[in-house]
């Protein structure tokens, strides 16, 4: 090799050096960023979850009225926060981490329904 092309391989390797330093602090500062921003669906889809669960605690009653009123009600409140999944996703999400013996008696009490209209 001459000399001249490995001084050119040369510049280009500092060049390639210094974009990717460049492109690992912007990383850095982006996912710092992320890191720092609140997430309002992410949030109130653990207020849901909790309103949930305190509703069919609560709710004794045969026909689970309060328990389906309450998943509508979430549902379209996370469809205007950017919730993008079915009726039956939210539905899974808010039942989630329950025993198996609370997801049979559910299954008794929560008619299914259709997905409420936006």
């Amino acid at each position: 090799m001459d000399l001249n092309l490995l001084r050119r391989f040369a510049r280009w390797a500092h060049k390639i050096a210094v974009a990717q330093r460049q492109l690992a602090d912007e990383l850095a500062e982006e996912l710092r960023r992320a890191e720092g921003a609140q997430d309002p669906l992410g949030q109130y889809i653990v207020q849901a979850r909790h309103r949930y669960l305190r509703v069919s605690e609560t709710d004794k009653s045969k026909s689970g009225k309060r328990i389906d009123y309450e998943l509508e009600r979430s549902y379209v409140e996370a469809m205007n926060l950017g919730f993008k999944g079915s009726f039956g996703l939210w539905m899974s999400l808010m039942r989630m981490g329950k025993a198996p013996e609370e997801l049979a008696q559910d299954e008794l009490t929560v008619s299914p329904i259709e997905e409420p209209r936006r």
